[in-house]
């Protein structure tokens, strides 16, 4: 919804505006795709898409809006097919099992910079007190307070920072860099009064990560 186009079929020229206001003007659709890695503005921490998933927990929206990667593919030289990828979390490695996550919101968005991009091996939500355990797209009513779990791989030795950013109801509420090449990182948290949802951005020099959100009570 951030990306403009404009294109020429013969003497016939077409051109789209973005429109990722309309986003929340709307309704019946089930998920966006994100592209370009400098037209994010979308999914930044309190921008539309937070804003979505803010409606859905107070009862405005019947559902919640997923994110997924799209690569915008021209050639193999200009757009590796991996530059942009889609993780799913299935059961089993079946068309149907991933059209099932993919409806459920369990998965998140990857996009390589370099030659090896960065990884996300766990992303999940634990009820201390039952033990319960929600991942990517689940929703989990704890019984007291919450322990955040984000593990994953850097993806590059390269200098410079790297972070993982906690998102909680579109507010950035926690931010770590990471230096070494693997990354384990645990915060803790009250049970929120009212429904709520936490995600989590990686930016470092080998690439982004964005995952749907993990719903609380």
């Amino acid at each position: 919804p951030e990306t403009g186009h404009v294109g020429e079929h013969g003497p016939v020229e077409d051109y789209t505006d973005p429109y990722p206001h309309l986003l929340e003007l709307t309704s019946g659709y089930h998920g966006f795709a994100i592209t370009y890695r400098d037209k994010l503005t979308f999914v930044e921490a309190g921008g539309v898409w937070d804003r979505l998933l803010t409606a859905y927990c107070a009862g405005r929206r019947r559902a919640p809006v997923w994110m997924l990667g799209e690569l915008d593919w021209r050639t193999p030289q200009a757009h590796p097919l991996d530059r942009v990828v889609t993780m799913v979390t299935v059961p089993e490695r079946t068309a149907e099992a991933i059209l099932r996550a993919l409806r459920a919101g369990r998965m998140w968005a990857v996009f390589r910079m370099g030659r090896q991009a960065p990884a996300l091996q766990r992303f999940d939500v634990t009820d201390v007190t039952s033990q319960h355990v929600a991942g990517i797209g689940e929703s989990i009513a704890p019984l007291g307070p919450i322990r955040i779990r984000v593990s994953g791989q850097r993806g590059s030795s390269e200098p410079g920072p790297a972070r993982v950013f906690l998102i909680k109801d579109g507010a950035v509420v926690q931010m770590e860099e990471v230096t070494a090449e693997e990354f384990d990182l645990v915060w803790t948290d009250d049970a929120p009064p009212t429904r709520g949802f936490y995600r989590v951005v990686f930016q470092g020099p080998a690439g982004l990560i964005y995952t749907n959100p993990i719903f609380v009570r």
